[in-house]
């Protein structure tokens, strides 16, 4: 504090200063400097989102700046922690998570009431509460787990209709906070107005969670984060920026996040049929009298654009092409620069001769829960949820004469109020340029909507048909997390899975397969896994067998997957093995 007041900087600015860091002690700066960035890039934050009215952002830079190198060089130095004070990188560490707060700052009123007032009517709510299998998941994940609820306290992070909030309050949280910036938050009031139990438990924060103050919801008081933000392709809509901002100023270290993980996954796909419809759609440009006008000139421009439009629908598995490939994202340790600048870096292999027409994509997500863990997956192998799964065409597709491996990476970049800008560059074995492809623009934002369309694939079971209109989702939440996703959590690079903390790489080998059904003996079962189950070999140490696709798994009732003894000889050309990698 006395540091702090010898500083000849803006009263106003030196009262906010003071009142935030005076708590900062000599112990701030021991450590790495990575670790020291990190401490106090968090009051430097909360600093940054109370600048006075009044006071420029200018003003308030410098009034950080010079607090920031005056308690360096008078406590960095006792700790030992000499040279440059890093001012400068602990500014960039806490602007970071206020770039969501600025994207509704730098538009105008009437786009971002545009943003919020979808959220606003709640027959947008009620299609996503109608989506029985996302609904259902995550009060399976919230009331299976009392130990991170009970007696809690709680944030749901873009509550919307409140449905969240109210699961965590019937788990036996003690307070939770419901924040919503859109005026859904009435309805929310109206519910506790109309719901006893939850009067005085749940409370409405009726704002952007970046202008939640201390005085609303005390830093670092929150014991569990709750939010359902996602939007196609898991990022669109940015509302993992929120999150993440909500965790790194209101959880309690060691806090839970619901959901924890997501995996975000992708897979080539061959589909002629969609790729024909496209280049049609785009050859009206190439027309060279229409009315007496020549289209044709545009003609480049019409197919660039169209080829930019990801396509949401079903996925049929059947197109698939490899085992996809899943990026892992931690909600609870991803820094807000990762989250602005996603890439994956991708490696199929392709058994088979086809043609590739682009990648498809979708994503799980993680409840790490203490009690019990639930999945909540959106791939084409599960029920349909009204995410659907979505696709990025090539406008040259790719031929690959089998056995080859797909390689690449795709860059998503935030840009805009909610949207991303992607990138997409793939290559097949060698370095022939024919078979590299290159996709510079995709707008996630601006998709094409393909899932009503009659010759649109339909998943077999539990799909989700349209919310208020068009029926509710054809399978019934489960009650509780279901038997069909176990603990152990398969995740798939290239040719490589990974399943329990071991690495198995597939092997070519129908011989080993057929010694192992002279061996007999009963299979345990682990997962589901792509287009069929996994299970421990039998007599085989930590060897994997995958059922795969033809066989007649499918018949049999889903909910009893876990208890399932199945006999290798039984399927044998349905088998793939997979080794367990040693190094």
């Amino acid at each position: 504090g006395r540091l702090l007041r010898e500083l000849k900087i803006d009263s106003k600015v030196l009262d906010v200063i003071g009142e935030i860091f005076s708590k900062v002690e000599a112990s701030e700066f021991e450590g790495d400097a990575e670790a020291v960035i990190a401490r106090l890039a968090l009051p430097t934050r909360d600093a940054l989102s109370r600048r006075p009215e009044g006071v420029t952002p200018q003003a308030m830079d410098r009034g950080l700046c010079e607090a920031l190198g005056t308690l360096w060089y008078q406590l960095g130095e006792g700790a030992g922690n000499r040279g440059r004070p890093l001012t400068r990188e602990i500014m960039q560490r806490a602007r970071a998570p206020l770039a969501s707060q600025d994207r509704f700052r730098e538009f105008d009123n009437f786009t971002a009431d545009r943003y919020f007032g979808y959220y606003a009517h709640l027959v947008n709510q009620a299609n996503m509460i109608y989506d029985e299998i996302r609904t259902g998941t995550y009060e399976a994940a919230i009331k299976s787990n009392p130990s991170d609820f009970r007696g809690k306290v709680v944030m749901d992070v873009g509550s919307g209709s409140g449905l969240l909030a109210f699961f965590a309050a019937q788990a036996g949280a003690a307070k939770v906070f419901a924040v919503e910036a859109s005026d859904s938050a009435d309805a929310i009031r109206a519910m506790i107005a109309g719901n006893p139990s939850f009067q005085g438990v749940v409370e409405v924060i009726s704002k952007v969670l970046e202008d939640v103050t201390p005085e609303e919801v005390p830093p670092n008081s929150v014991d569990v984060i709750v939010s359902e933000p996602f939007g196609q392709f898991l990022v669109y809509e940015r509302g993992i920026d929120t999150m993440v901002t909500a965790r790194d100023r209101f959880l309690k270290p060691g806090g839970r996040m619901y959901p924890s993980k997501a995996h975000l996954c992708l897979s080539p796909f061959h589909d002629p049929l969609l790729h024909q419809e496209t280049v049609e759609k785009a050859d009206f440009w190439g027309s060279k009298s229409h009315n007496g006008v020549d289209l044709s000139p545009a003609h480049a421009h019409a197919r660039r654009a169209m080829f930019s439009r990801p396509v949401i629908q079903y996925i049929d598995p059947k197109t698939l092409l490899a085992h996809p490939y899943c990026k892992v994202l931690d909600f609870e340790k991803m820094t807000p620069e990762e989250n602005q600048r996603l890439r994956l870096d991708l490696d199929f292999f392709i058994h088979y001769p086809a043609v590739i027409h682009g990648l498809g994509g979708w994503f799980d997500l993680i409840f790490d829960g203490t009690d019990s863990k639930t999945i909540l997956p959106t791939g084409p192998q599960a029920p349909g949820t009204h995410w659907y799964q979505i696709q990025f065409l090539l406008d040259a597709p790719l031929t690959t004469r089998g056995g080859e491996s797909l390689r690449g990476a795709m860059q998503i970049e935030a840009a805009m109020l909610n949207c991303h800008h992607l990138s997409l560059d793939l290559a097949l074995s060698g370095v022939d340029p024919e078979r590299r492809t290159l996709v510079k623009h995709i707008d996630l934002g601006n998709p094409v909507y393909r899932c009503g369309d009659a010759k649109a694939y339909r998943p077999p079971v539990g799909h989700y048909v349209g919310g208020m209109r068009g029926g509710r989702a054809a399978a019934p939440a489960p009650a509780a997390p279901p038997a069909i996703w176990p603990p152990l959590d398969p995740v798939v690079t290239g040719r490589v899975v990974e399943v329990g903390g071991v690495r198995h790489q597939v092997v070519d080998d129908p011989a080993k397969v057929a010694q192992l059904a002279k061996v007999g003996g009963k299979l345990v079962f682990l997962a589901p896994f792509e287009n069929g189950l996994l299970f421990r070999a039998p007599n085989d140490g930590d060897g994997l067998l995958h059922l795969t696709e033809g066989s007649e798994w499918r018949k049999k009732d889903t909910t009893v997957f876990s208890e399932m003894k199945a006999n290798i000889a039984t399927a044998e050309p349905c088998w793939t093995y997979w080794k367990k990698l040693t190094a």
